[in-house]
């Protein structure tokens, strides 16, 4: 049985979870908790295989979570449950290193599915997703862009060269070229036409 973690501060959102997985033949339902700050305390109480996660709660936000869990043992599966649309989330829950995505709207089934799928291995985005969705298939995610990164690119988009770059992010251009080397890298590009191209195209930012 797959042993799982609800953490969500929403009790009719916990209830149907749990309610749901009472008789699944392949997830185990093991606690909930309603923050980021006692779902961390249980994990240190129970082995757990997967987190389901919201991203917006009190004390604590989801990703902040995320990076804690992931510190405190890698292994652990987490699944964001959400009802946010706001990209920039998806994005920096990604960057540490969520293992799969999914809105509330899609229902507790599709969660259900992800949570399998995720303990075996893949990483999964659910529908309704814009740029992410790939329906019926576990896709994959987005580049992992640090923060300095983003900060390049929106420099770069309102038209800024890469002298100008550098000097409003108060770093040398030697620098400012190991960042775009690796942002190419990362997005498949070979120039800054490219880039600019691309980042407006799947509105990468």
């Amino acid at each position: 049985m797959i042993k799982v973690l609800v953490v969500d501060d929403h009790d009719t959102i916990t209830l149907g979870i749990s309610n749901y997985f009472k008789n699944h033949s392949e997830i185990k339902l093991v606690d909930t908790a309603a923050s980021g700050l006692e779902a961390i305390d249980k994990l240190k109480k129970h082995h757990i295989d997967v987190v389901v996660l919201d991203i917006g709660m009190p004390d604590m936000d989801g990703i902040e979570c995320c990076r804690l869990i992931k510190k405190l043992d890698p292994n652990i599966k987490v699944v964001a449950f959400t009802s946010t649309t706001d990209t920039q989330d998806y994005y920096d829950i990604y960057i540490e290193s969520v293992d799969g995505i999914i809105l509330k709207a899609d229902g507790i089934k599709e969660l259900a599915s992800a949570i399998v799928d995720v303990y075996n291995g893949l990483t999964v985005l659910g529908s309704n997703l814009g740029f992410f969705y790939d329906k019926g298939k576990s896709v994959k995610p987005p580049p992992k862009l640090t923060k300095r990164e983003k900060q390049v690119i929106s420099l770069l988009l309102l038209g800024y060269k890469r002298k100008e770059v550098a000097e409003k992010l108060f770093i040398s251009i030697d620098t400012l070229n190991t960042h775009c080397k690796n942002i190419f890298k990362k997005l498949g590009v070979n120039s800054i036409s490219e880039l600019i191209e691309k980042v407006k195209k799947e509105k990468l930012i």
